[in-house]
C-alpha cells in the first residue's frame, strides 16, 4: 500500500496530522503482535523478541521505534487513548506478526515512515483485537506530499524462522537494512 498525503494549510490545532489504520482480528487463539525490539528500560542494541500484548484498551498500547523521541501535544478528551498511550518496549525493526487460526498476518513498514504500533485487546470488541499502526505527520509544510509505503500478507504459520525468511525480500524492497 502506497499513501500519499498532502495537508493543504497548516490548520491542525497542535501542528501535525494524525493517520490511524485498524486491522479488526476474529477471536485470535492469543490478542499478541510479535516484533523484535527491547524494553524502553533495556540496551536497545540488544533486540530480542518481544510478545507484545496489552492487558486493557488504551493502556500500554503504543509501541514505538527505538529511536522515536517524537512527542505530540494532544487535547485530554481525545477519544483515542491508546494512540497516545506507550507501551514499555521498543521496536527495532518497523514490521510485526501475529497468528490467528494457525495463519501469521504481517506487516511490513517502510523506516523512514517512522509509523507506530498499537494494540488494542478489545477494539473489535470482546475477544476480537485490533493490530493497528499510526503515522504523524507536521503540517508545517503546505503542499509537500507525504508518503508511507508498506505491505501486508499473509501466510500459513509454521516458525518465526518461516515468517523472517518470508518476509527478507518485502523488508530489503521496503529500505531495512537488516
Amino acid at each position: 500500500m502506497t499513501l500519499g498525503c498532502i495537508p493543504h494549510g497548516n490548520s491542525f490545532a497542535h501542528g501535525y496530522v494524525g493517520l490511524f489504520w485498524a486491522s479488526y482480528i476474529h477471536q485470535p487463539e492469543s490478542f499478541d503482535i510479535h516484533f523484535q525490539g527491547h524494553g524502553v528500560d533495556e540496551v536497545p542494541d540488544r533486540t530480542r523478541w518481544i510478545r507484545g500484548t496489552t492487558q486493557a484498551h488504551g493502556k500500554l498500547s503504543t509501541h514505538l521505534a527505538k529511536d522515536d523521541q517524537r512527542v505530540f501535544l494532544y487535547d485530554e478528551d481525545f477519544p483515542l487513548s491508546l494512540v497516545f498511550n506507550r507501551s514499555n518496549h521498543r521496536f527495532s525493526d518497523p514490521w510485526y506478526f501475529g497468528v490467528s487460526y494457525e495463519m501469521a498476518f504481517m506487516m511490513i513498514f517502510r523506516p523512514q515512515d517512522q509509523i507506530r504500533i498499537s494494540q488494542p485487546p478489545s477494539g473489535g470488541g470482546r475477544g476480537n483485537p485490533v493490530w493497528d499502526f499510526q503515522m504523524f505527520i507536521p503540517g508545517d509544510e503546505p503542499r509537500r506530499c507525504y508518503q508511507m509505503l508498506m505491505r501486508a500478507l499473509d501466510a500459513p504459520f509454521q516458525s518465526v524462522q518461516q515468517i523472517e525468511q518470508l518476509i527478507r525480500s518485502h523488508r530489503k524492497a521496503l529500505g531495512h537494512n537488516r
